[in-house]
Order: C-alpha cells, then structure tokens, then sequence
C-alpha cells in the first residue's frame, strides 16, 4: 500500500502543478468571453457563434482546472486515511471496471476514427481547409495508436 500512496502523492503533485498552469489560460479565457472584444465582427450570426465560441472555451478551461483541483483535494484527503487510500485502489484496480475500460476504449476509439474519417471526405466537397485539418488529426490519432502499440507489444 506504501507504493500507491507514493501514486498518489505524485497524481496530487502533478494536479497541482498543472491547475496552477493552466489557471492563467482559464481567467484569459473568461477575461475573452467577458470583454466580447475577440468575437468576431460582422452579422449578428457570426458575433452570436463568436460568444458561444468564447463561452466554450471559458466555460470549458474553468472546468478543467477546478476538476485538477478538485482531484488535488481527493487525494490529499486519501493520504491522510488510509481506508480511503484503500477503497481508491480497490476501485482503480478492480478487474471488471478494468475491463469495462479497456473494453468501452477499444469501441470508442474506432468509433471516433471512423467519424473523423468520415467528416474528412465529406468536407472535402465543402471546405478543403477543414478537410486537411481533419486529416491532420486523423494522422496523428494512427500515429499515436501505433506507437503506443509498439510500446505495448515491446512490454509485454
């Protein structure tokens, strides 16, 4: 139990530190939704999808960093407790939620895959920057993929 509590320590060190970054990126982000001076000018369309768009992105950034934090805090209070520190590595290690992961993972990714393959060929008849755009993304998740599978395959 002493090497998950060494786990621990670092998962709530590395929440912080990156709360701690990203918390300057968050209040820019709602300094931009706020000011409105970033949304783009022109119809009143385009200056409505400006806002949502600056309100995605605030709402979006302050959420990710309250969530670190919030995770921050969840392990600080299993470190003081050592039945919390054991109920979150029953729960982190227990065979069927493993499983479901894997599982809902596998599924997921392919489903994803094929949506952005998908939308690349079919905005490529509309819009050939968003095409490529897509098919960027698309080259770098198969990337991804197989190195992490070479990875695995080396490991095991």
């Amino acid at each position: 139990m002493e090497d998950y509590r060494k786990i621990l320590r670092k998962r709530k060190i590395l929440c912080l530190v990156f709360g701690i970054l990203l918390l300057p990126l968050a209040i820019a982000t709602l300094y931009l939704f706020y000011s409105m001076d970033s949304a783009i000018k022109g119809s009143d369309t385009v200056e409505f999808f400006g806002g949502v768009l600056n309100g995605l992105r605030a709402g979006l950034g302050i959420t990710i960093v309250m969530l670190l934090f919030v995770k921050a805090i969840q392990y600080h209070k299993a470190l003081k407790n050592d039945t919390e520190i054991k109920n979150l590595y029953i729960e982190e290690h227990d065979e069927r939620n493993i499983a479901l992961n894997e599982k809902s993972s596998k599924i997921s990714f392919n489903v994803i895959f094929l949506a952005i393959f998908i939308s690349c060929v079919i905005t490529g008849f509309i819009n050939s920057t968003v095409s490529l755009t897509l098919l960027a993304v698309l080259f770098f998740v198969t990337l991804t993929k197989v190195v992490i599978y070479i990875m695995y395959s080396r490991k095991m």
